[in-house]
């Protein structure tokens, strides 16, 4: 979403208003928590990043709705899907409509004000490092995790912890560490869509990953050092070379000093954690549907299990279970469509979408979307 240079998209022009509204949106909608086990944060943070956007764009909602792209189709499908195939709650189909919409919205001001998203992407990003920072620097004076998280969600437990294995899981602002990871990750892949580069903001919010310990998050960590490492080969820069072997020097590095493949080889081992109990359970009980389930999809907005979790799935799977063979062929035609436009070069689109797709984010989160949008809007990004 590196779009082409407007007037409107100088720093000087840049409203801070706007540029709070969406760091807002992105922050609420990468930030998950949760109230008595009921899905009333997700309405609130919704409907909070709604106001937020019409108030800081009021002027711009019909032409931004009139500038679909090939996301907006496939995020139609999905909306389609809930509403008459698998008919989700009336709750729900609300609520993924109005994400759709919010995030058509915010897409299109990337277009016309990219400054102002740059910079309400890399506020969101130092806020998550900032408070990831301040944990760990609490855990080192105190010896206790505190729960950042609860601090600025009363209504939410995070799940920071020592784990069965004597490790500190760290999660910042985060309900746990995995969400950390997954929507930091997210987040840079913003930064790189909309910067044409990857920044030094990046950087070190992609080097704070392995320190959760989440083994989606080593995933993801792993797949944005192989593309800084490819964006740096592809721009014959000494400078971004130099700068990049040194971050994949220090990654590897951070690995072996926290000791992150002994950690995953004794967790995967054992039957300790929950995370690999929930992923194989949700795995098990989708595999117990019939094919004609399967075909349809389980829907979204409803579960088929208990102490599962299809988030921890990725969320491609995710889509893919839940919409059945309509939102798997919605989701492989959007993918041929990106490619063949050739607006996108290959290694910018396979290594974001693997990205995103593999992330924990819910089919109903805002910045997952973004992301997707970002992959559709026009004139297109740059390497």
């Amino acid at each position: 979403m590196s779009y082409v240079a407007t007037p409107a998209s100088s720093a000087a022009g840049a409203s801070p208003f706007r540029v709070a509204a969406f760091a807002l949106v992105l922050f609420l909608g990468s930030t998950p928590f949760e109230w008595d086990d009921t899905m009333m944060p997700v309405y609130l943070a919704v409907a909070c990043s709604a106001v937020a956007v019409l108030l800081a764009m009021p002027g711009d909602v019909h032409s931004s709705l009139a500038r679909p792209n090939v996301t907006s189709i496939l995020a139609g499908v999905v909306v389609l899907h809930a509403a008459f195939v698998q008919p989700a709650p009336l709750n729900y189909l609300v609520l993924l409509a109005a994400t759709f919409l919010i995030v058509q919205l915010v897409s299109t001001a990337g277009w016309t004000r990219p400054a102002e998203l740059r910079r309400a992407v890399s506020a969101v990003v130092l806020l998550n490092l900032g408070a990831f920072a301040l944990q760990g620097a609490l855990v080192y004076a105190t010896g206790e995790i505190v729960d950042l998280h609860r601090a600025v969600f009363p209504t939410s437990t995070g799940r920071p912890n020592v784990d069965f294995l004597g490790v500190n899981r760290l999660s910042g602002l985060h309900i746990e560490p995995g969400t950390y990871s997954s929507y930091v990750a997210l987040l840079v892949v913003l930064i790189r869509l909309l910067n044409g580069r990857f920044t030094g903001l990046a950087l070190v919010a992609t080097l704070s990953i392995p320190a959760t310990y989440s083994a989606g998050g080593f995933v993801l960590f792993s797949v944005l050092m192989a593309w800084y490492a490819t964006d740096a080969l592809l721009g014959a820069s000494l400078r971004r070379i130099g700068t990049t072997a040194l971050a994949l020097a220090f990654g590897l590095w951070l690995a072996w000093t926290l000791g992150i493949a002994d950690h995953f080889s004794e967790r995967f081992a054992s039957s300790g954690d929950e995370t690999v109990r929930a992923r194989l359970l949700s795995f098990d009980s989708y595999a117990r549907l019939s094919t004609d389930a399967k075909l349809v999809g389980f829907g979204f907005g409803r579960e088929i299990c208990e102490n599962c979790s299809f988030y921890d799935v990725g969320a491609g799977l995710n889509l893919a279970m839940r919409g059945g063979l309509l939102v798997s062929l919605a989701l492989i035609v959007w993918f041929a469509c990106l490619a063949a436009s050739r607006r996108v070069p290959v290694t910018t689109l396979l290594a974001g979408l693997a990205i995103a797709l593999a992330s924990k984010a819910a089919p109903h989160h805002i910045v997952l979307w973004m992301v997707l949008f970002a992959y559709g809007s026009l004139p297109g990004t740059r390497r």
